[in-house]
């Protein structure tokens, strides 16, 4: 009598403590998901995705001087009413131009980079902005992108989708070991958790809206 209580006891338990032991697990691995690192070889192209500037440019110079990659891709950043700026007689640097004046104090050439114009708005707009460059430079087969350790997972999503009908680039991506995203204790850090929600936020939104409107577009 006592072993049939002990079992319905067990399994009672068990059903209880197993769902909570998977939502612990998947809490605690929440930010090493979002961290993707591939494994590299030598792409025709880097790009580095634009928001935080210095993470991200120290990451492509050393890459750039390990010999991964030769030529250099950044996509203009929106950065609002700056011709607004220019009739009152003011000039902003944008961060597009800063990065690219950064990654050369760094050693890379600046013939080795390319600026694409575009005023991108998003990650998303990067992407389709990057692809209509590839379309007319089909030797770049492969594109290394360079961006925020937390960033990585969505980054490599969006290009993934958006490159499908384009001219068959393969992706890989390369988390900067100069962010200050701590993946694995990210709850400890509120810079970290930030970071976790946002892009969480962000993934749901491409895989259930943002992704579709990638068709749309391309439809059009």
């Amino acid at each position: 009598m006592k072993s049939r209580s002990f079992l319905r006891f067990f399994k009672a338990s068990a059903f209880i403590l197993i769902p909570i032991l998977v939502l612990v697990m998947a809490f605690r691995s929440a930010g090493s998901y979002l961290v993707r690192e591939d494994i590299l070889y030598k792409a025709d192209a880097a790009i580095i995705l634009m928001g935080s500037i210095t993470d991200r440019v120290l990451q492509a110079a050393d890459l750039y001087h390990e010999g991964y990659f030769d030529k250099l891709i950044l996509v203009d950043e929106n950065m609002g009413p700056v011709e607004s700026l220019t009739i009152r007689g003011a000039h902003l640097i944008s961060n597009t131009d800063q990065c690219r004046q950064v990654a050369i104090d760094l050693g890379i050439p600046d013939s080795c980079i390319t600026v694409l114009r575009g005023r991108a708005v998003s990650t998303q707009m990067e992407a389709l902005i990057t692809r209509q460059y590839l379309e007319k430079h089909p030797e770049i087969t492969s594109l290394l992108i360079v961006t925020s350790a937390s960033h990585t997972r969505r980054a490599g999503m969006i290009f993934k989708k958006v490159m499908k009908k384009g001219p068959g680039t393969d992706i890989l991506t390369s988390p900067s070991a100069y962010s200050s995203f701590n993946a694995k204790h990210w709850w400890r850090s509120r810079e970290s958790t930030q970071d976790v929600v946002y892009e969480y936020i962000k993934i749901f939104n491409f895989l259930l809206i943002d992704q579709f409107r990638v068709s749309s577009v391309e439809n059009s």
